[in-house]
């Protein structure tokens, strides 16, 4: 299969993915699907993207693991996410996400108060982010998690 083609994949797999963690009222089924386009999203991007591709793909799966109640498979995920940031000196933005997995992986197992430090730390490094647009969609995120606390 063709780079360009594997890179179409991830990029199709990935949106249907946040479309599917947007659903209201989810079935097993669904989940199972987000599960599986998530997975396949980060297959894809193993074979076309960048480390912030990389990065960025196990941050979702670590999101749908969490949603899913798999604490100690979304914890993997978010460490795997994190290691990719600092091997590659990924820019705050990504960091953030990357705590932020951690943070929905940690609340996924019922850790509130180690959830709440993770949300501390992302929550400072969010305000360094140099895009307005970035920083109101990491705030975002953090603010939407810690009404879940």
């Amino acid at each position: 299969m063709a780079e360009h083609d594997h890179r179409r994949l991830a990029v199709d797999t990935f949106n249907d993915t946040w479309d599917l963690i947007g659903t209201e009222g989810r079935t097993e089924a669904q989940d199972l699907d987000m599960l599986t386009t998530a997975l396949t999203s980060r297959y894809h991007w193993r074979r076309a993207g960048d480390p912030r591709n990389h990065a960025m793909s196990d941050w979702q799966a670590s999101r749908v693991l969490a949603l899913m109640g798999e604490s100690d498979l979304a914890r993997a995920f978010a460490a795997s996410s994190m290691e990719i940031c600092v091997e590659h000196d990924l820019d705050a933005f990504m960091v953030v996400f990357a705590e932020e997995a951690l943070a929905r992986a940690l609340l996924a197992g019922g850790d509130k108060r180690a959830a709440r430090e993770v949300l501390e730390r992302a929550g400072a490094l969010a305000t360094t982010i140099a895009d307005a647009e970035d920083r109101k969609a990491a705030e975002d995120d953090l603010d939407d998690l810690r009404a879940r606390l």
